[in-house]
């Protein structure tokens, strides 16, 4: 599979970004991308059923899963033995998963907006809602996805809604990981807003807590993206360095 990607910088430490379930234009790394400097190699690939890459008509309710072994086969197709994985909220149980699955491959792990429940009660009524009028979002959201994929991008809205709706009424009390997340060994980073709409309450704290290598950076706003947010991004830059620099001693 050829996925769209773009790379910013030419640092000796490979990071591999991975988007939401809206794509990327919507929370875009700039400033981060800035801080790392002449650190790091971001590489930011666009998943399948996003921007340009290759369409997806339904996600499975294991894309995940699906998406982290697409993102391993990414990082060999540009020999890339060993990178930092970053996610930011289903692309950070993407980074999970790839911790899981390939362990040597993943040097560490930003977990930024993770989810680790599957049925999420009080997103409910905001899934419906995007799954059925995608068309009422505000203007300036619409333009921004449009503008990324294109005529269709009500489509990936109304897919990532139909997915997390479908895995909340198949898993119930299920976790996204099926009890592995523990098997997660790599150093972990786990930035997150604790005002998020889209975390259960309690839910971020049990996933630190099943993380054995885990160190948080929770701040009392952010929304769904700490590093996008206006109070949060220059906090969430400085994390990042730190821990990306730690990962290089």
């Amino acid at each position: 599979m050829t996925l769209h990607y773009e790379r910013f910088g030419d640092g000796p430490l490979p990071v591999l970004f991975l988007h939401g379930g809206w794509g990327y234009d919507l929370y875009p790394i700039d400033a981060q991308i800035a801080a790392l400097g002449p650190i790091c190699s971001v590489f930011v690939p666009w998943r399948a059923g996003y921007g340009t890459s290759p369409p997806v008509e339904r996600f499975a309710e294991n894309f995940h899963q699906t998406a982290a072994r697409d993102m391993v086969a990414f990082l060999e197709e540009r020999g890339i033995r060993e990178a930092v994985v970053w996610g930011h909220s289903d692309g950070a149980v993407i980074a999970a998963w790839m911790g899981i699955f390939e362990p040597e491959r993943v040097k560490g792990v930003i977990l930024e907006s993770f989810h680790l429940t599957a049925c999420k009660p009080h997103s409910t009524a905001f899934f419906e809602r995007a799954l059925e009028t995608p068309e009422a979002l505000t203007e300036a959201t619409r333009a921004v996805l449009r503008s990324e994929h294109g005529d269709d991008w009500h489509h990936v809205v109304r897919r990532n809604s139909d997915v997390w709706l479908r895995m909340a009424q198949s898993r119930r009390g299920d976790d996204l990981f099926a009890g592995r997340l523990a098997e997660l060994r790599a150093p972990a980073l786990v930035v997150h807003g604790l005002d998020d709409p889209r975390t259960e309450p309690g839910e971020i704290q049990r996933a630190i807590e099943r993380l054995p290598n885990a160190t948080a950076q929770l701040f009392e706003t952010g929304k769904h993206c700490p590093h996008a947010h206006s109070k949060t991004s220059a906090a969430v830059s400085r994390a990042l360095r730190t821990f990306v620099e730690g990962l290089r001693e």
